[in-house]
């Protein structure tokens, strides 16, 4: 039981860091939050372009378009957000490239191709900034 639990963890990181490689060919720097601030509660990554999203990462076989797997992480992912920031699901299945999740007016869309991604991050990290500021 141990033994699965730290092959989860260490995929988990792994598939952090081909995230933070990933946003770096878009032109955004990130890192794994949690190995710079050391607490569960810390976001998946921190982008320094991005200040005002939270970015959550996922990678399994389980994920996909309409699968219980991705919605459990839209809803993880905007309940670390709180109420002041933006949040979207950086998600890839095994061999495949990355996606993002994000909410919109119309309910969460699912972005594929790099310069979609770039511009979902960007208009997230807007609206976060929205959120921010208040009424």
């Amino acid at each position: 039981m141990g033994k699965t639990r730290i092959n989860s963890k260490q995929k988990g990181c792994r598939v952090e860091r081909e995230a933070c490689k990933y946003l770096a060919t878009l032109g955004f720097e990130a890192r794994r939050s949690q190995q710079y601030k050391g607490t569960q509660d810390s976001f998946d990554l921190e982008c320094v372009h991005l200040p005002h999203l939270n970015v959550e990462v996922k990678g399994r076989e389980s994920f996909d378009v309409g699968t219980k797997a991705l919605h459990d992480a839209c809803v993880q992912a905007a309940a670390d957000a709180g109420p002041s920031k933006s949040w979207v699901v950086l998600w890839k299945r095994n061999r495949t490239k990355w996606r993002l999740t994000m909410p919109t007016h119309l309910g969460n869309v699912t972005l594929c191709g790099d310069e979609d991604v770039k511009r979902g991050l960007l208009a997230a990290n807007r609206a976060g900034a929205e959120k921010g500021r208040g009424p």
